[in-house]
């Protein structure tokens, strides 16, 4: 992983309402890297990696650990989709950093998440016309990759379309058919997440 530490943060931004949306690789800075500051200033992190970053001052971050080698799980999804409408819808924060290790994958997934979530209609122009930072050999499409997860678990885009509905986070209260379909795919930890 050291390859990986000493680049620069590299991946790409996407504008998103009045955000923008750095998805990328860890920052620099939030693992103890000596380079240098992040070449994105952001108000607020989402982080998707198993390590533990440090703390940004005056910053906001949240931290949902995805292991490289597993599926995403539900709760993770509902996580991550929450805090980022929180700070794009609700906090109009001006730029939001998504990140995994090497910025191809998890960040990647989270985000594609996020769109078919919220934005299913603005989705596709939103990533093409996202702009590169440090890389353009990456072709890694957030679309792509979450759509992947979908064909294998089709279940999670009903969890998308519920939310999507509802920026507020009572979503069991739009379509009994949605719920009760999420409800038989995610039992008793749905439940804990609703009340």
């Amino acid at each position: 992983m050291d390859e990986v530490k000493n680049k620069p943060d590299f991946g790409f931004i996407y504008k998103v309402k009045e955000s923008e949306i750095f998805v990328s690789n860890r920052p620099r800075h939030l693992f103890g890297d000596s380079l240098g500051e992040s070449n994105f200033d952001a108000d607020a992190y989402l982080g998707v990696t198993d390590a533990w970053p440090i703390s940004p001052k005056n910053k906001i971050l949240v931290w949902f650990p995805w292991h490289e080698g597993r599926m995403p799980i539900p709760e993770m999804y509902y996580a991550c989709n929450r805090s980022l409408i929180w700070w794009v819808h609700y906090q109009k924060l001006p730029k939001i950093q998504i990140y995994c290790d090497a910025g191809t994958h998890r960040s990647v997934t989270v985000f594609g998440a996020f769109l078919l979530t919220y934005f299913p209609d603005e989705a596709k122009n939103i990533v093409a016309n996202r702009i590169g930072v440090g890389r353009s050999d990456d072709n890694s499409d957030p679309l792509e990759y979450i759509n992947g997860y979908i064909r294998d678990i089709p279940e999670d885009r009903l969890l998308f379309q519920a939310m999507g509905h509802d920026f507020l986070g009572h979503y069991e209260t739009f379509s009994k058919n949605i719920y009760d379909s999420i409800n038989i795919r995610y039992g008793i930890n749905h439940m804990k997440l609703t009340k």
